[in-house]
């Protein structure tokens, strides 16, 4: 209720605040709801990856170590997550529902979990090489509609090419599994 006993007609997202100030959650919907939530754990994981990543000799000026890339990666991520809890914190912008994927699209998106969490698990003990060469096939397979056979050939070259660029330009070790010498 306003001061003079009419009923206040301000929208919940910019009452008490103006312009700037932040919604209450029952006035963010959708897709505000989503970012906010993905922001958040986006952060959280970037603040534990930033921490690891310090925990990696930095190096110097004229012989960068390994730690100087994923610190760099930790800290833009982190600053992209806090960008994205203010955007969608402080937006005037109008919500909608969000629309989950359903039938193919899911699949789609399921496989790539599927794949990626696959891949995360099999590093360790497969090493870069297989996991890698696995990863990349079965990626290519079930989000692409090629052979399986074109698959594993760009699989096998992409794997191979990635341990390349990273064991010989970039002289960063790259886990062997039990496949290491």
């Amino acid at each position: 209720m306003a001061v003079d006993g009419t009923a206040d007609r301000t929208p919940p997202s910019t009452a008490g605040g103006g312009r700037w100030a932040a919604p209450e959650w029952s006035a963010m919907r959708g897709k505000r709801q989503g970012r906010l939530v993905f922001g958040i754990v986006l952060l959280l994981v970037a603040a534990g990856y930033t921490w690891e990543a310090f925990q990696i000799p930095l190096g110097t000026a004229a012989q960068p170590g390994a730690g100087m890339f994923p610190r760099f990666v930790g800290v833009a991520t982190a600053i992209v997550a806090l960008i994205l809890v203010a955007e969608s914190l402080f937006s005037a912008e109008k919500t909608e529902d969000i629309d989950l994927p359903q039938g193919r699209q899911l699949r789609l998106v399921l496989a790539f979990a599927g794949c990626t969490l696959g891949f995360i698990l099999l590093l360790p003990v497969l090493g870069q090489y297989v996991a890698g060469a696995l990863y990349m096939t079965l990626t290519m397979k079930f989000l692409g509609s090629g052979s399986w056979w074109k698959a594993i050939v760009y699989g096998v070259v992409l794997s191979s090419a990635i341990a390349w660029i990273f064991i010989n330009l970039l002289h960063i070790s790259l886990p062997g599994g039990v496949f290491a010498a």
